[in-house]
């Protein structure tokens, strides 16, 4: 019952996959874990429908790597395969360039917008990770703002809660003090999350400033949610799994797991109820250098203070019952 799914890899995957044997990879799911077994299933067929897609479009580096795989294996393998096979090398990675080339351009240049502007003017071509990297980065941290919500309700199931309020601090101080840690871990690993778009993706922005205000603001209102939907919770299972309803229904309509020009108006509009969408946006206007908005600065302020108190009414109330 510790685990929410198992993952059975044969003996000789490895050899098999290079071989081209199809090897089968075996998962079990705990039907009790709620939502967890499919996430892991999910993942898994995310996994195998990106190697097939690799195998397709480059079969013939893959048959390469093979090759050198049963060579390194069977211990025939040499320095003399790449001094005397230099040219083939340098072929391989010429097409292998080639082709991932017009395969990125094939990509970038999907038409998602039509815009319309005066003869002369020109516009900077925008990054094509601007529309994939914020959104996809928001959508991961809701996974560790789920969990550390969840983390209150799994103190004041294990008395832990009880134990600290036998002591001077008051439940109001404990609440702030765990939103405060768990706001503070959110921030950084949206930091780190920020380093990496700019190291590796070149997202920059003239307003460092702005930016970490709107992740200070973004991580503050996102976490909110997920105190108030822990507020509700009676137990650990179910914070994790109303939690989760609301990852994944934030995540889908906010543009996390779809970019937003592909969903539909009316998924767009229900989206805008979640401050997911606001945050969204938000970075995306600083990381493109166009003004923000205020009435997301707003409304995100607004919604992070109802859902925070509302979520200390609920635990206050769940306290005073319990005596």
């Amino acid at each position: 019952d510790e685990f929410s799914a198992i993952v059975i890899i044969p003996k000789n995957f490895t050899s098999d996959f290079f071989d081209e044997k199809c090897p089968e990879i075996l998962l079990i799911e705990n039907p009790s874990q709620g939502i967890y077994p499919k996430m892991v299933e999910t993942l898994l067929s995310l996994f195998t429908e990106g190697i097939n897609y690799f195998l397709t479009y480059y079969h013939s580096q893959f048959k390469e790597f093979a090759s050198i795989y049963n060579q390194v294996k069977s211990g025939s393998f040499s320095i003399k395969f790449l001094l005397f096979k230099t040219d083939r090398l340098k072929m391989l990675g010429e097409d292998f360039f080639e082709k991932s080339k017009k395969l990125f351009y094939a990509v970038k240049s999907i038409p998602f917008e039509v815009e319309f502007t005066k003869e002369g003017e020109t516009e900077k071509e925008e990054n094509f990770m601007l529309t994939l990297f914020p959104p996809y980065a928001l959508f991961f941290l809701l996974f560790f703002a789920n969990i550390s919500a969840v983390s209150i309700v799994e103190e004041r199931q294990k008395a832990i809660t009880h134990r600290v309020l036998l002591t001077k601090m008051g439940l109001s101080r404990y609440l702030s003090g765990k939103i405060f840690s768990s706001v503070l871990f959110l921030i950084i690993l949206s930091i780190v999350f920020s380093a990496c778009g700019f190291f590796l993706f070149d997202l920059k922005t003239s307003n460092v400033l702005l930016l970490f205000f709107a992740i200070v603001l973004g991580c503050f209102s996102l976490f909110s949610v997920f105190f108030l939907t822990s507020s509700f919770a009676k137990n650990q299972s179910s914070a994790s799994n109303l939690g989760m309803v609301f990852l994944f229904l934030m995540g889908f309509s906010g543009g996390g797991m779809i970019p937003l020009n592909l969903l539909s108006s009316a998924v767009v509009s229900f989206s805008k109820l979640f401050p997911f969408y606001s945050v969204n946006r938000m970075l995306g206007e600083i990381l493109t250098s166009k003004p923000v908005s205020l009435q997301l600065v707003i409304y995100l302020i607004l919604v992070s203070f109802l859902c925070y108190c509302a979520g200390m009414w609920r635990f206050k109330k769940f306290f005073r019952e319990i005596g």
